[in-house]
């Protein structure tokens, strides 16, 4: 297990900003319909 001290929390967030930004883009491109292929 982690230690979440001061650059664990960091990571942990920094991680967590990236995941978010990476699922934003994912649904804006899901409604777009850019994820439709034949």
């Amino acid at each position: 297990a982690i230690t979440l001290g001061e650059t664990g929390q960091f990571a942990f967030w920094s991680m967590m900003a990236f995941l978010g930004v990476l699922t934003v883009g994912f649904i804006y491109e899901w409604k777009k319909g850019a994820l439709e292929w034949e």
